[in-house]
């Protein structure tokens, strides 16, 4: 099919790491929706960062795979899924987070609750789980692609720099695709 070519994907990899490269340098991996890649991106997790502990947001929607984890349908094996709600997820994350631990944000979920409060707070956790070594992704299929003012919502906060972004919506006006930027000085073993 010429609407999904090798060298379309490419090119768009091209576009989206010049256009995020504001945010930090990413290697771009093409998926074909925001649930597998975000999916993926705990794939990637575990195998090269050895990811043993996800920490995920009750309120927030992380696709069907994360709905099947949630309700006990299906597991990732060797990786401890804890949720907390928004507003414990403070308090909760001394106790949780290490080095082999992967923190999911929404941003946009953050904005919605508590507007600019919010956002201080997710500023506010990112720098302390960076500071306890724990990976950062940010799970941007609903907020990005120009839904926040910015290519990314990650754009307009420059002190965050996540290890892991995901989007999708809006990517390629209509056609089936999603994107993992993985952040290069972190996965620079990739094969």
């Amino acid at each position: 099919n010429a609407y999904y070519s090798i060298e379309r994907y490419n090119k768009l990899k091209l576009n989206i790491q010049d256009i995020i490269s504001d945010v930090g340098d990413y290697e771009v991996i093409n998926y074909l929706s925001g649930d597998q890649a975000i999916q993926q991106a705990v794939v990637i997790g575990r195998k090269y960062l050895d990811i043993n502990k996800i920490i995920l947001v009750t309120e927030a929607y992380h696709g069907i795979t994360f709905g099947l984890v949630r309700n006990n349908k299906i597991q990732y094996e060797g990786i401890e899924i804890l949720e907390f709600c928004l507003k414990d997820l403070a308090l909760s994350l001394d106790s949780y987070v290490g080095e082999r631990t992967l923190l999911i944000l929404e941003p946009l979920l953050f904005f919605a609750h508590m507007g600019e409060k919010g956002i201080e707070q997710m500023k506010k956790l990112c720098h302390e789980a960076k500071k306890k070594k724990c990976r950062i992704m940010f799970d941007e299929v609903r907020s990005g692609v120009f839904c926040t003012g910015t290519f990314l919502f990650a754009q307009q906060m420059s002190e965050i720099k996540p290890d892991i972004i995901c989007f999708a919506k809006g990517l390629a006006l209509g056609l089936a695709t999603s994107v993992i930027a993985l952040e290069k000085n972190i996965f620079s073993d990739m094969d």
